[in-house]
């Protein structure tokens, strides 16, 4: 998890300069980061179960609201600069922007 005070932005390079995630994954992300599933609360409820906890400490689990936070933000600026469907791939089985409601 490394320094919980240091984010290594340089890990995102790879998302910055192809501007392309997964849908599924950007959903996920998009949950994580809302306040009743929060990351942090979900991987210290998981590690409470580890026979070694605590694993991680409180610094180490809001560093991962952080870097989540700046994950997010390096998507939207993906979708503001390139558009929605050019940089969430949909693997999803349909989608979400071609179905139909009954309206």
């Amino acid at each position: 998890f490394g320094k919980h005070s240091h984010d290594e932005l340089s890990i995102l390079v790879p998302l910055n300069q192809c501007c392309r995630i997964k849908g599924s994954t950007y959903l996920r992300l998009q949950l994580l980061a809302k306040e009743e599933y929060k990351l942090s609360e979900v991987m210290a409820e998981s590690l409470l179960r580890d026979k070694l906890s605590p694993i991680l400490i409180e610094a180490h689990l809001k560093a991962m609201d952080r870097r989540l936070r700046i994950i997010l933000k390096s998507v939207s600026d993906c979708v503001e600069k390139e558009g929605y469907s050019s940089v969430v791939e949909s693997d999803l089985g349909y989608n979400i922007n071609s179905i139909a409601t009954n309206r």
